[in-house]
């Protein structure tokens, strides 16, 4: 039975779970009932290549983001070298990067039309790309490789975070054993990091999965393209929904690995002692400093860099008005979706905190699933629930003998913002919940004996001491809904764009320099939660 003092956050809890939760579950039932002609098509000819593709792209991706950012954490954590305090938190910018502005930036580096091709037929006189061998970047390689970098700060800063917490003495007794610096980090500190690799590397593929614009660019086409094709080329939502729930099931059985992997895994440390950083000497020092730099310069500073580049030259080719309505609507959007993510984590985690554990908890696990699932598939889970509420009603206007009102939900910046919800709320139940469990619970009670309800409890307690986490909530929501382009491109309204998709739309038509502008404020607006995060990791 849950108190009466509780009972609205109880209930409000799981409101917003069941809300949260709706477009899986209609996804589900709709790939389960609806037969469909264009999905049994392409099981029988495409659709076992676009598995293959997703699986060599996982795989490869998750791969190379391990090889740029694992290195980069040790070198930062455990050694002293020119310039570590820098590379600390500038191996973090990446991450403000979308990835298919960079796939475009590398594109245009180095296809046959490139700055560095261009510069090699000029050099040594070619005609043309049969005189010479030039590596193909719109290939399955290069979006590997795009991928990677920008994917790669999941890895460093998981790891990161663990090497931190790893013992000095585990680190000793190996060196006493007669173990060099090599044999120490392979037998004993990999081993340590297992499981923070473990949860880094299916971080990284499932943003894998979920990315469209990168690997829409690039021409291969995977599961997530696939869904994109059926539901905008076929207008097939039956098969689109099934596409969906094929990527829902690589997710799962993704988290199932991982936590499979960990299960039997027991790790005990009774001591405190954190890992002391050694001075590198010689020319190691120069090469830890020059790898660092070679992560920074290709995830971040030469891609940013030319977006720079050609938001300055191309400025006044600006579409200013364009540029406005969009901004108008992606800052709408994303500070929508923002705050609504704060509140509702503020209502789950107020609800787990007040009530009974084992009840309270269940909305918190539900409506934190939506991270797990790629963009595309919640877009086609919104599009059931929200078409299927439009025609209810219109079926009840109809029945009380008032006109059909049109779209009201499907089509709409609504449709979106569910979308990026359900998607995102997970990041702010997240981040508050970091503040919040700093936050003793006789605090609570002593509210309590000054006989405040919860409700004034959240507010004259709660609400105070959780700012900064409340804060940092906020900015990476918005982050995640601005930078949005898998679901936003699904269910963008006729004549309406978002940064994103605007990027997107020019980069497709190769007019990038059109969007370098937008471009850039999606990057800009990506900056202050790396440095949260980089305040997170130097506190810990």
């Amino acid at each position: 039975m849950v108190p009466a003092r509780i009972f609205g956050f109880t209930l409000l809890a799981w409101l917003a779970a069941i809300l949260l939760f709706a477009p899986i579950a209609a996804l589900i039932v709709e790939a389960i009932s609806q037969p469909s002609p264009s999905f049994r098509h392409l099981w029988d000819t495409v659709l076992w290549d676009y598995i293959e593709n997703s699986l060599i792209l996982v795989v490869g991706v998750c791969l190379m983001a391990v090889i740029w950012g694992l290195p980069s954490a040790w070198l930062t954590t455990r050694y002293e070298f020119p310039g570590r305090r820098f590379f600390r938190w500038a191996l973090l910018l990446p991450m403000a990067m979308p990835a298919y502005v960079v796939a475009y930036i590398y594109t245009d580096l180095f296809d046959y039309s490139g700055i560095v091709q261009n510069t090699i037929r000029d050099l040594f006189g070619f005609q043309s790309a049969q005189d010479y061998w030039f590596f193909d970047i719109r290939t399955m390689g290069g979006a590997i490789f795009v991928l990677s970098l920008v994917f790669s700060p999941y890895v460093y800063w998981i790891t990161s975070l663990n090497f931190n917490a790893q013992c000095q003495s585990l680190v000793h007794a190996s060196r006493l054993l007669g173990a060099n610096e090599y044999k120490t980090f392979f037998r004993v500190v990999l081993p340590l990091s297992r499981p923070a690799l473990a949860v880094a590397c299916s971080l990284v593929a499932m943003e894998t999965l979920a990315d469209f614009g990168t690997v829409s660019y690039f021409s291969v086409w995977n599961v997530t393209t696939a869904i994109y094709d059926t539901w905008l080329s076929l207008s097939d939502l039956s098969a689109a929904a099934k596409l969906a729930c094929l990527l829902l099931l690589f997710v799962v059985i993704l988290i199932a690995l991982e936590k499979t992997s960990r299960r039997r895994s027991r790790y005990h440390n009774q001591h405190t002692m954190p890992l002391i950083r050694q001075q590198l000497q010689g020319k190691s020092r120069y090469l830890a400093t020059a790898w660092c730099s070679l992560v920074v310069f290709w995830g971040f500073l030469l891609p940013m860099i030319m977006v720079i580049n050609y938001a300055v030259m191309y400025l006044f080719d600006t579409k200013w008005a364009e540029f406005y309505k969009m901004l108008y609507y992606s800052l709408l959007l994303a500070t929508t979706v923002a705050v609504s993510a704060v509140l509702i984590a503020l209502i789950v985690l107020t609800a787990q905190r007040f009530g009974q554990r084992k009840l309270t908890a269940i909305p918190r696990q539900i409506s934190s699933l939506g991270y797990a699932v790629p963009g595309t598939v919640l877009a086609i889970g919104v599009l059931i629930v929200t078409s299927g509420a439009d025609h209810r009603i219109n079926e009840f206007f109809n029945a009380i003998g008032i006109s059909s009102r049109g779209l009201i939900f499907s089509g709409t910046l609504i449709a979106m913002g569910y979308a990026f919800l359900s998607r995102f709320a997970a990041i702010g139940i997240g981040s508050v919940d970091s503040g919040l469990v700093k936050i003793p619970y006789s605090l609570d009670q002593t509210a309590q004996l000054c006989g405040h309800r919860p409700l004034s409890t959240v507010k004259k307690v709660l609400l105070p001491l959780l700012r900064n986490s409340l804060l940092t909530a906020f900015l990476l929501v918005f982050l995640e809904s601005l930078k949005e382009l898998s679901a936003a491109i699904l269910l963008r309204p006729f004549n309406v764009e978002t940064l994103a998709t605007y990027v997107y739309q020019y980069m497709s038509a190769e007019e990038f320099e059109v969007a370098a502008l937008p471009a850039l404020v999606i990057v800009l607006a990506g900056l202050p939660p790396v440095i949260i995060l980089t305040a997170s990791m130097n506190r810990k």
